[in-house]
């Protein structure tokens, strides 16, 4: 297993927990390795994969090498008639045909797809090694992002399902692309993606945020949060809210490496205290008696379009989130689709983490 050094401390943590191999820091590159080459080490890796299968295609290459090793260390004391000599042979040929099927020799893709199985942590570990989080320069938009090649497209529908299942309200929230190489079938590649900011905020967020991450992936996770929080509050309207974002985007993914020609990182600390200070001001959003979401920071009408349909106001009509429907606003408050209902009508405000908010249409 090879990982970019900054990460040394997930393969220490493998190492540690499995108490098999040995973790090594390359003397040529910025990479560190986890290797596992004891007979009685490896034994202990088969029985793990063995008993909790692997969900993407490379269980086709584990198969494969641990056919080969059982091959290897069983011929050995075999009890077959044929002569030592003949049996090595047939052993090593069956070997050597297995190595030549594997990894990005592979042509036969085929595997019983009812074995994936999808759980939380699987999913957070899947995407610490393939995940993405992922903001746009031009208008920061959030991404969530998985890119594989095709050959891994039913363990992509899987996670869509999986997804999808966690909560109704946002069966269209995670969509699947595909890539067709017009030079080299290896090179087709399928991607599943999020966009969606309430399905980020209400489903994909919860989620992580409640599981134990191990890389440094877990900053550029927190650190999306932060833009999203930003935007949410229409703090992106304003100079300081660009910048804030800006110096955001300029630490993570490539740019937090160690390694990176263009890092600009700074106190980490001091950055997330800036980043408080900045959501604690407040919504960059009001609401007019009108009923009319006002930037504060310009004077300008939200622009019509605005993905806007249900707000949460404070006692002072400042914009706390935004909603699209009824369902997502009742998950995120934590109360009935009726209550919500029933509030929208009223006008009376109801109680959200110890204070008084009010539920209103765009």
């Amino acid at each position: 297993m090879k990982l970019h050094i900054d990460d040394i401390n997930v393969l220490n943590y493998i190492q540690n927990t499995m108490g098999i191999g040995k973790v090594y820091k390359s003397k040529s590159s910025p990479t560190c390795k986890f290797i596992v080459s004891k007979q009685s080490d490896v034994e202990k890796i088969i029985e793990l994969f063995s008993n909790y299968s692997l969900n993407s295609s490379k269980s086709l290459n584990f198969l494969a090498w641990a056919e080969a090793f059982n091959l290897y260390t069983g011929g050995k004391e075999s009890s077959d008639p044929l002569h030592p000599s003949a049996r090595k042979e047939l052993i090593f040929n069956r070997i050597e045909a297995l190595k030549a099927g594997m990894n990005t020799n592979r042509t036969v893709w085929n595997r019983n797809n009812s074995d994936i199985n999808i759980t939380p942590n699987w999913l957070l570990g899947y995407v610490e090694g393939d995940g993405s989080f992922y903001i746009s320069k031009e208008n920061f938009s959030l991404f969530f992002t998985i890119s594989q090649t095709m050959n891994d497209l039913p363990l992509m529908q899987a996670i869509k399902n999986y997804f999808n299942g966690l909560n109704s309200h946002f069966n269209d929230a995670v969509y699947i692309t595909t890539y067709k190489s017009k030079t080299d079938q290896r090179s087709d590649m399928v991607n599943l993606i999020a966009t969606k900011s309430e399905f980020i905020s209400q489903v994909l967020i919860p989620l992580f945020q409640n599981l134990r991450w191990a890389s440094k992936k877990e900053l550029d996770f927190v650190d999306w949060i932060s833009i999203l929080k930003i935007k949410q509050l229409g703090i992106h309207h304003t100079e300081q809210g660009v910048a804030m974002i800006q110096r955001i985007i300029g630490q993570m993914n490539n740019n937090r490496l160690s390694t990176s020609p263009c890092s600009t990182l700074e106190d980490r600390n001091s950055l997330l205290l800036d980043i408080k200070i900045m959501l604690e001001a407040g919504s960059n959003y009001i609401l007019n008696d009108k009923g009319q979401t006002i930037i504060k920071s310009t004077g300008k009408y939200l622009k019509k379009g605005s993905p806007i349909a249900i707000l949460i106001l404070d006692g002072e009509g400042n914009i706390l989130n935004e909603f699209k429907s009824i369902n997502a606003c009742a998950s995120f408050l934590g109360v009935s689709h009726d209550t919500v209902r029933v509030k929208l009508r009223s006008g009376k405000s109801l109680k959200f983490n110890s204070n008084l908010v009010y539920v209103k249409n765009k």
